[in-house]
């Protein structure tokens, strides 16, 4: 594969195009009402879109409905800001290891012999 190069204004036409292109999807994802729904905003944050409901709370979620499941938006605004830090109590757990097998704990060990190699 060959390099390709550009001259200053190739490559400033090129960004130019990339801007718009990137300036008209942003207007097609952004709803005339201003709310964006959690995969809307996940994608704006780059988080997934679990993320973005387990965190809604702290991403200024705006619940729409009085039902036991109302549909949940978000102020455009806040693709903005910071994705939520992880808690600081949120802490790895050491993995544990699991028991010896009964055979190994009673002193009972398998033992496999080395074949010899065919010739």
């Amino acid at each position: 594969m060959s390099a390709v190069r550009l001259a200053d204004d190739q490559l400033e036409q090129l960004a130019d195009m990339i801007a718009e292109r990137l300036a008209a999807r942003s207007q097609h994802d952004a709803p005339a009402d201003g709310l964006l729904d959690a995969g809307q905003l996940a994608r704006k944050l780059g988080v997934s879109v679990s993320y973005v409901r387990a965190h809604a709370s702290e991403l200024g979620a705006i619940r729409i409905g009085t039902g036991p499941k109302p549909r949940v938006r978000f102020r455009a605004d806040a693709a903005a800001m910071p994705a939520p830090a992880p808690a600081a109590t949120a802490r790895l757990r050491p993995r544990r290891r699991s028991a010896p097998a009964a055979s190994v704990a009673a002193g009972r060990v398998l033992t496999v012999k080395r074949r010899e190699a065919a010739t």
